[in-house]
């Protein structure tokens, strides 16, 4: 009888023993599981912030250089406008010609800021190279009686005409005409008469950019 009651003793608690380990097997495989997991979604949440860093870090970079690269050409702008505002653009010359149309004055005593200047001798014809303010200021003499001139721009109406004197008694006669002109790039300045006209320091053209 006491063997038997050994023996159901001895067996309920190997049962309990074995419920037990389960038990903990289950608990540990549970437990590292959930482990497993916490450091899984730790890991997700790390590399969800990292690339949300870089997202913004990248789009920072990218507003910062065009930020910068705004400024940079602005600053380029205006120091090119600050630049051509007082690039110094001036023309004295004579005509040494009597034509009786575009009058060419080919003997230019002095250039400064003009690069074909070669053009404007031949063909009388000033070209701008540099946007700005222009003063233009023109002197004929001509022998006929109530000659004229023009000055004009790109072909177009006169800008400016001026009546040569008629003073009694001398041998030639001269007008003047002085005038300020916004000029573009490539517009073009020439003086035209339908008379003959004196050459030398009598007729004369000063271009200057003011500004």
């Amino acid at each position: 009888m006491n063997e038997q009651a050994h023996s159901q003793d001895f067996m309920a608690l190997y049962n309990t023993t074995t419920a037990m380990g389960r038990k903990l097997t289950e608990m540990e495989s549970s437990t590292n599981n959930l482990m497993l997991q916490l450091e899984h979604n730790h890991t997700t949440e790390m590399k969800i912030m990292k690339q949300s860093s870089e997202s913004q870090l990248t789009s920072f970079q990218t507003s910062y250089n065009a930020t910068i690269n705004d400024l940079q050409t602005k600053e380029i702008s205006m120091q090119k406008k600050i630049t051509e505002n007082y690039e110094t653009v001036t023309l004295f010359a004579l005509s040494s010609g009597k034509a009786r149309t575009i009058i060419q004055f080919d003997d230019v005593k002095f250039s400064v800021g003009i690069k074909n200047i070669s053009t404007f001798k031949r063909s009388g014809n000033f070209v701008c190279e540099k946007e700005g303010v222009y003063l233009i200021a023109v002197t004929v003499s001509a022998k006929d009686s109530h000659a004229n001139f023009c000055v004009r721009r790109d072909n177009t109406s006169p800008v400016a005409c001026a009546r040569i004197g008629q003073p009694s008694g001398a041998d030639y006669h001269s007008g003047a005409s002085v005038i300020a002109q916004p000029l573009h790039v490539n517009d073009t300045i020439y003086v035209d008469t339908d008379y003959s006209i004196e050459r030398g320091f009598l007729t004369y053209l000063t271009i200057m950019k003011l500004r």
